[in-house]
């Protein structure tokens, strides 16, 4: 896990790198006052959660960094962020106000000694270890094979049909019990994370999924996309799911066995099962793809796919490995920044491992 203070820096420097980026490109006004908008709002947030420690919720941001002076902070970075608060001002309620990109960048660079300053200083929270929650929105869709006694789970990329895109894009997708469709809204509804229905949807995508045979819902499920994943598991046959035509069979999906063997990989590590043997670390991972989340271990692409994950991770430094964080899904963009912050870089899967121990996965 990261301190506050690390990830406050990590938002900065990435603000910074997309600024630079753009700088030599076409921009408009609207995508510089995008970087001190988030930027002051974060330090904002910063300010009150790690440095306030929640004690001065209610004064503003002005206030908020006036008080710095009484916690030792120079009168240089206190200057500095009330420039970052009147740009992100202007930036949020002045629509006429002119701010180049020059400019931002200006005052990213001096946020980002200021940052260093209150880090040293060990104000507040800021070098202690925040507990950092991931969610992700996938959709769920179900359709009764009725001839097989069985229903189709897939979990598909939000998204919206226009009439151009014949195929739904699926990330996963599960051959189950029937009675375990029920199981699974009931467990997901009664917690919040999932609201089935029409409601949800953008109505021409739900038209054109609705519409398709043997449908029975869909829904929009918000969480730990592991947790998903396992409770669906629960469901799976693997007799019936053998019986299925090739080309119905999970196993022969190779994104579904690749986010499965992601998911196992992390599993296995952050359960003390890590190990500099190769052979080992295989073994560790195959059980829990097995029966956590219910992959076929005759699967072509796991028996592909598993050995190329262990040896890339088997360079884990110590720490991160008996505890690693994620996977964590990021964006091309995202996921481009943090390769500088990566000591293992598995450039054909997309996976990243970085010096705070977080696993990443490029979408």
């Amino acid at each position: 896990m990261r301190t506050h203070i690390e990830i406050m820096v990590n938002i900065v420097n990435e603000s910074y790198s997309n600024a630079l980026g753009i700088s030599s490109t076409h921009h408009t006004e609207h995508d510089v006052k995008s970087f001190l908008k988030e930027i002051g709002s974060t330090i904002e947030l910063f300010l009150k959660e790690a440095v306030y420690k929640s004690r001065r919720n209610r004064e503003n941001f002005f206030e908020l960094i006036d008080g710095l002076e009484e916690l030792g902070v120079s009168s240089k970075s206190i200057h500095t962020l009330h420039q970052l608060r009147t740009s992100y001002n202007k930036a949020k309620h002045n629509p006429g106000t002119h701010i180049t990109i020059m400019e931002a960048i200006r005052i990213l660079t001096d946020v980002r000694l200021v940052l260093s300053e209150i880090k040293d200083l060990d104000i507040g929270v800021v070098n202690e270890r925040k507990h950092e929650e991931y969610e992700r929105v996938v959709w769920i869709t179900g359709w009764d094979h009725f001839t097989t006694s069985d229903t189709e789970i897939s979990i598909i990329v939000p998204y919206e049909h226009d009439g151009t895109m014949a195929y739904i894009p699926t990330l996963d997708f599960f051959n189950i019990h029937w009675e375990g469709w029920d199981k699974i809204i009931e467990r997901f509804s009664s917690t919040n994370k999932l609201f089935m229905g029409q409601t949800y949807f953008p109505s021409s995508t739900y038209e054109y999924i609705s519409g398709m045979e043997d449908f029975i819902e869909a829904g929009v499920y918000t969480g730990d996309y592991r947790d998903l994943l396992i409770e669906i598991s629960k469901h799976v046959d693997p007799i019936k799911e053998g019986a299925l035509l090739p080309d119905l069979q999970r196993k022969n999906n190779i994104s579904a066995m690749f986010y499965a063997v992601i998911y196992a990989s992390c599993d296995a590590i952050c359960e003390g099962k890590w190990s500099r043997s190769l052979e080992e670390m295989e073994k560790s991972v195959y059980r829990i793809l097995e029966y956590r989340y219910a992959a076929p271990l005759d699967s072509p692409y796991l028996l592909k796919i598993v050995p190329e994950v262990v040896k890339g991770l088997k360079n884990l430094k110590a720490s991160p490995a008996s505890f690693i964080k994620g996977p964590k899904f990021l964006p091309k963009e995202k996921y481009k920044l943090l390769e500088k912050q990566a000591y293992i870089n598995l450039k054909e899967m997309k996976i990243l491992v970085t010096n705070e121990g977080e696993l990443i996965v490029g979408m």
